[in-house]
């Protein structure tokens, strides 16, 4: 293939609300995937929790499926990102080709969406983009200062992206409000052109 067919596949695939809103599926995806998992190790917990840690100590390892729940988080924050992107290309597909630097501020391209949240979800959506900026994948932040205790959706003194998974009905219901603005605003481009 052609360097000129690569370069317009850029082009249409970045300049897309659905290719974002496709990418963001498959990252749910991958986050329920883990969820999954993670919740029966945490059943399996509650239920037993002394032999839960007996087995740990008897194989000498720390099972790594009881902390899944990062993971999930992490794919999460991914995918609220990629839809609150594509609602913003789907408005202008020129939207990150204008001067327009990417970044993982969740919470600020949420709120260009005009999609408005309680302020415990505009916690969440902050916790979600320490998350995906560094807490779910390196064991420490690049500077000392994003390290440091700060107010949270827990009040005081909470650990940068940090989330309970009591949380979770309310993170799903972020990715819910997103992905239905997404795709109502993209069937309405459709209809529009359509017609």
């Amino acid at each position: 293939m052609s360097d000129k067919w690569w370069d317009e596949q850029f082009e249409l695939q970045g300049e897309s609300a659905t290719f974002w809103w496709l990418q963001a599926r498959r990252l749910k995806r991958g986050a329920d995937l883990n969820w999954e998992v993670f919740e029966k190790e945490l059943i399996h917990f509650k239920s037993d929790p002394d032999g839960f840690l007996e087995k740990e100590k008897e194989s000498g390892t720390i099972n790594v499926d009881f902390e899944l729940n990062r993971v999930y988080y992490f794919l999460l924050g991914l995918a609220v990102e990629t839809l609150a992107k594509g609602i913003l290309v789907g408005r202008n597909p020129k939207y990150f080709s204008e001067n327009r630097n990417m970044t993982h501020e969740i919470q600020d391209y949420v709120a260009e969406c005009g999609v408005d949240f309680d302020d415990k979800k505009k916690k969440l959506l902050e916790e979600l983009s320490i998350i995906v900026k560094w807490k779910g994948r390196y064991p420490t932040p690049k500077k000392p200062k994003d390290w440091t205790l700060r107010e949270g959706p827990y009040g005081a003194n909470s650990m940068p992206g940090t989330i309970s998974p009591d949380d979770k009905q309310e993170l799903e219901e972020i990715y819910s409000a997103l992905n239905s603005t997404l795709c109502r605003e993209n069937a309405e481009r459709v209809s529009t052109q359509d017609t």
